[in-house]
């Protein structure tokens, strides 16, 4: 097997195994029997939820309770990046004969979009390496209010680096990936503010906790506000925090926000031009590989044409051989003394001539012989027989 064959199979291999994986995965039930306490719940939403499953039937002993920071927390302790494949669920349950059937449904990013997450967390978290905590802070901040407009009826961290449109969950979820690939402490809190279902953030600088909320920092188009940034509990107005330990209040200092907008690239242009590139490359590739499989075919042909060329003349030299010893064996005569090899001196001895030299040798064997004594006779024999014969005598003058 070539070396391209090997790697072909190789990468289908891998390709079949993640399907199988995946299928497998969902396939599996994240539960079996009834669950009886809330951490058990909880916990199977979050296992769903990290199978990327879009529906869950569970069974109870009782009336559900799910809390939604539960889950959260569960799968963000499974997976750093769970935060930002998680932002809702919602359920509904019916009486069954032991307790309660209850169906989960959730709303998350396909692993697609976790993988997008995945790579524009990585690119923005590179770029602000080797600052503070607090400049990590600020600059991501910024970066997200800049770049994403608030949106109710959406949600994620992949529409918020991608998009640009997200409720609160993505301006959160965003923040948390992109802060735990920086390498800051961060978690997600879930609660109300003005007593609605909210999602905000605390993080921890220098050693210290506080509170921050991207969402009502972001005051539309370019403008970013900073009541929300790096708060204590006694500034944190608005917000049913639930117990946070954040002491003290830290003011705003460093680059503005301006600045660190132009720290970034644009990443959604570089993606584009990336794609059209790879595409590029790929149909550049395709065309040279389809090329060289026109010339090796081309090759490919002389080379049979050829063969048959030259086992064509080998047949032919073969026949020519064949025919030239025939002619050459029919052509040989034994080596004889008594042959005579000159044509000009030997003499047409065919069977007809010999019996013609026989026929005459009797005729004249038999002129030979006298037919009379008589000399008168003979004289007028000969003299007739001169006349017959067309000779004219010469007579003397």
């Amino acid at each position: 097997m070539s070396k391209g064959k090997k790697v072909k199979v190789v990468i289908e291999g891998i390709i079949l195994l993640f399907i199988v994986y995946c299928v497998v995965l969902k396939m599996l039930p994240v539960s079996t029997g009834r669950l009886s306490t809330y951490e058990e719940i909880n916990d199977a939403v979050a296992t769903a939820a990290s199978r990327y499953k879009n529906t869950v039937t569970l069974k109870t002993t009782g009336e559900p309770y799910m809390d939604y920071q539960s889950v959260l927390d569960k799968l963000m302790e499974k997976n750093m990046y769970a935060g930002g494949e998680f932002y809702a669920f919602s359920y509904v349950y019916t009486p069954d004969s032991g307790g309660e059937k209850v169906a989960v449904r959730i709303n998350h990013m396909s692993r697609l979009k976790s993988f997008l997450v995945f790579i524009r967390s990585g690119q923005i978290s590179g770029k602000i390496k080797g600052l503070s905590d607090y400049e990590k802070v600020k600059a991501v901040h910024d970066y997200i209010i800049l770049h994403n407009e608030y949106n109710r009826s959406s949600g994620g961290a992949c529409n918020t680096l991608y998009r640009g449109d997200s409720a609160c969950n993505g301006y959160a979820l965003a923040f948390y990936i992109i802060m735990k690939k920086a390498g800051v402490p961060v978690t997600c809190e879930y609660g109300y503010g003005l007593e609605s279902e909210h999602l905000w953030n605390r993080v921890q600088v220098d050693g210290h906790w506080y509170n921050i909320d991207l969402t009502w920092d972001d005051l539309g188009g370019q403008n970013v506000g900073y009541d929300y940034f790096l708060k204590s509990d006694a500034d944190w107005q608005g917000h049913d925090h639930g117990g946070s330990d954040a002491e003290v209040s830290m003011d705003v200092t460093g680059k503005t926000a301006a600045e660190y907008y132009r720290m970034f690239p644009n990443y959604n242009a570089i993606m584009i031009w990336s794609i059209i590139g790879v595409i590029a490359a790929g149909f550049a590739l395709y065309i040279w590989l389809l090329d060289r499989k026109m010339k090796r075919k081309k090759l490919e042909k002389a080379r049979l044409e050829a063969q048959e060329e030259a086992q064509r003349m080998e047949e032919l030299h073969k026949r020519m051989q064949v025919v030239t010893g025939a002619f050459t064996d029919e052509a040989t005569v034994p080596a004889n003394e008594n042959v005579v090899t000159d044509y000009q001196t030997a003499p047409y001895t065919t069977p007809y001539t010999t019996q013609m030299a026989e026929n005459v040798d009797e005729t004249t064997m038999k002129h030979e012989q006298p037919q009379t004594a008589d000399p008168s006779e003979s004289a007028s024999q000969n003299k007739s027989s001169g006349a017959h014969s067309g000779f004219r005598l010469k007579q003397d003058d």
